[in-house]
């Protein structure tokens, strides 16, 4: 019985994954890890560097995995769930893989963009993959209607 699964975070912040990154406290091997997609300049698109790197890492190792989006509320949510879908699905999404909104940005329309983002990536992931939203206090208060 497992008590307890230790998972990573991963981006461009840190050097791609490497084995040795893929493990826990006391050496013991991760159980899942997410990496980061979203890669912004100014309000303009991106997809980290990293991401396709990390993510044929993670499925390499066995982990289960999750891919999470920064989402930026002024910027159409919509859009966004369609372009993180896109670069998860290039680099080779696969049934019972994660799909994160990171709703960190507090502002006026962090409800409505969160749960626009997330219901329009669930209409493209499927019941395949799950879609989950990743938080803090001071957002999470707000996100009513997800």
């Amino acid at each position: 019985m497992v008590t307890s699964a230790q998972g990573k975070d991963f981006s461009s912040y840190q050097r791609p994954v490497t084995p040795a990154d893929l493990k826990g406290l006391l050496g013991d091997p991760l159980l899942f890890a997410f990496s980061r997609v979203s890669n912004w300049s100014g309000t303009t698109m991106g997809t980290d560097p990293n991401f396709a790197r990390n993510w044929a890492a993670f499925k390499t190792a066995g982990l289960d995995r999750g891919a999470y989006w920064y989402l930026l509320p002024n910027v159409d949510p919509a859009a966004q769930a369609r372009y993180f879908f896109a670069a998860v699905k290039a680099a080779g999404l696969a049934p019972g893989d994660m799909l994160a909104c990171d709703s960190e940005v507090l502002a006026a329309n962090a409800d409505q963009a969160t749960h626009t983002f997330c219901a329009t990536l669930a209409g493209l992931a499927g019941h395949a993959c799950p879609v989950v939203v990743y938080t803090n206090h001071n957002v999470g208060q707000h996100l009513t209607s997800c």
